[in-house]
């Protein structure tokens, strides 16, 4: 399904993700920092030159064949600090 806008705010115990499409229908979901197992940041090559990033969480969830499923955070300016911040709060750093 395709959004016409995405919020993430970030608090003291979680990431909310707000999605709202084109029927104003929304879509709600929270990552608790305690559940975070894995943060990686990537960079396509079209989002180089708007210097924004994605961030992908794992939370230990896998498909029905075993493959990792990550909630993406798409679009963010400052990636690699919100994704240091994210592994911080989630006791990710050593």
């Amino acid at each position: 399904m395709i959004y016409d806008k995405v919020n993430y705010t970030i608090n003291e115990n979680w990431i909310d993700i707000k999605k709202v499409n084109t029927f104003f229908k929304e879509k709600h979901e929270q990552i608790r920092f305690t559940e975070i197992r894995k943060v990686v940041v990537r960079q396509a090559f079209y989002e180089k030159d708007k210097n924004i990033g994605t961030i992908m969480i794992y939370t230990g969830k896998s498909d029905d064949v075993g493959n990792k499923i990550y909630s993406k955070l798409i679009g963010i300016k400052n990636y690699n600090e919100i994704a240091n911040l994210i592994e911080k709060k989630a006791n990710l750093m050593n």
